[in-house]
């Protein structure tokens, strides 16, 4: 029986995700801590297998189990990358490197996992090592996602496919701006559409169970706007002129003509580069933000107030660059009245994503759960105190006794 299907890493290390932080990060950034911590997976006497999708963070922590499970799960997000299992049609990536091929084709379970010099490895070592190492993790996961769905149903809380359309267009929306290919994202770190659509499912029913214990108060609204006015401000822009000249004299020249005043295009002609390659680089860049400059634009201009000047400065084809700010605009914040929609968005994201946790935790606390895994105690929510056994009777196992 094969191991469950290993889960790469995705979160904050992909640009792009900062509007998915509440859609998709939630359950996953906080299941450890919110579970009690990690722990080593060991065998129990009970064998009850749970399924379920929703992925795990945390580092994989070998265990010393040997008992296999039946769970099979779909690609999620975690904070660190798991090595795939071999399962009969998955095609497995091979790791990058001299001496390693760069994939397979799909896997076939009845020839050996690999032959090393005649010496067979099977999938049923390659399975018992997967399971050893990543057993604990993966049915933890797997427990919280099952805990997730049955809170859902209990509070009749629904995603629709609308529903999850909406956030899949914000992730699409998100990824874009940075530069990403979801659909690339998706496959590489889900497998597939319909397994990053059931993240997104999830993650919605966690919203809606948390979002009505959320208040939106006004002073709410006022703390968060003044506490990232940057956040709602209009990207600054820069006008900067650029001369480079053909040495540092021409250059210190052409520095002291601009900071008198004169115009670019004199100055230019009296000291700017005659040499193609160089030439085409005097210029009026035009307003633009620091960040879309050329990097050694931007760091000797990110600084320099209207009308400065920046010293002479070399460049990598061993001419010298002259840098004036003409102009700034921009990058003053917007007045709450015109962004109080976001804001109030940004409080009410942030006040479910602080009561993730102790969601979490307390459905984990009053669960029975049955695994042949070792899983971490859980913690109780913050302020709920801990119940204490009867006079008489035993502390429950794990109860430090004084």
């Amino acid at each position: 029986m094969s191991f469950t299907r290993g889960h790469s890493a995705l979160t904050a290390r992909v640009p792009g995700w900062d509007r998915l932080s509440l859609v998709i990060l939630l359950i996953t950034s906080m299941l450890l801590v919110a579970c009690g911590g990690g722990g080593d997976a060991e065998p129990t006497e009970t064998t009850a297998p749970v399924s379920g999708t929703v992925a795990i963070a945390g580092d994989p922590t070998p265990a010393d189990n040997t008992a296999p499970t039946s769970a099979d799960a779909e690609p999620g997000i975690g904070t660190e990358e798991v090595p795939p299992s071999a399962e009969a049609t998955d095609s497995v990536q091979a790791p990058s490197g001299a001496g390693t091929p760069e994939a397979t084709a799909e896997v076939d379970r009845s020839k050996p996992a690999a032959v090393v010099n005649g010496e067979e490895i099977t999938f049923e070592a390659l399975d018992a090592q997967l399971e050893q190492r990543y057993g604990a993790q993966e049915i933890e996961r797997l427990i919280v996602e099952s805990l997730v769905r049955q809170e859902a149903e209990k509070r009749k809380v629904t995603a629709t496919e609308a529903e999850i359309d909406a956030e899949l267009t914000k992730a699409r929306l998100s990824t874009q701006a940075q530069g990403q290919n979801l659909d690339q994202v998706i496959t590489q770190q889900f497998g597939s559409l319909d397994a990053f659509r059931e993240q997104l499912r999830l993650n919605l029913y966690v919203q809606k169970i948390i979002g009505p214990q959320v208040q939106v108060t006004d002073k709410a609204v006022q703390d968060y706007y003044n506490q990232n006015k940057q956040q709602f401000s209009t990207p600054e822009e820069l006008q900067v002129w650029r001369v480079v000249a053909d040495d540092q004299a021409k250059a210190t020249a052409a520095a002291k003509e601009l900071r008198g005043g004169a115009k670019l295009d004199a100055v230019i002609k009296k000291h700017g580069s005659k040499k193609p390659n160089l030439a085409e680089q005097n210029a009026d860049l035009g307003y633009t933000q620091v960040q879309q400059l050329p990097p050694d634009v931007a760091m000797a201009a990110a600084n320099l107030r209207p009308g400065q000047v920046a010293d002479p400065a070399p460049t990598q084809d061993g001419a010298f660059s002259v840098l004036k700010v003409v102009a700034r605009r921009g990058g003053q914040a917007k007045p709450l009245t015109a962004v109080r929609p976001q804001v109030e968005t940004a409080v009410r994201e942030a006040g479910i994503s602080e009561r993730v946790q102790g969601l979490l935790t307390e459905l984990r606390a009053k669960a029975k759960i049955e695994t042949q895994f070792k899983l971490p105690q859980a913690q109780p929510p913050a302020g709920v105190p801990e119940e204490q056994p009867a006079p008489g009777e035993p502390a429950p196992e794990g109860t430090p006794q004084g």
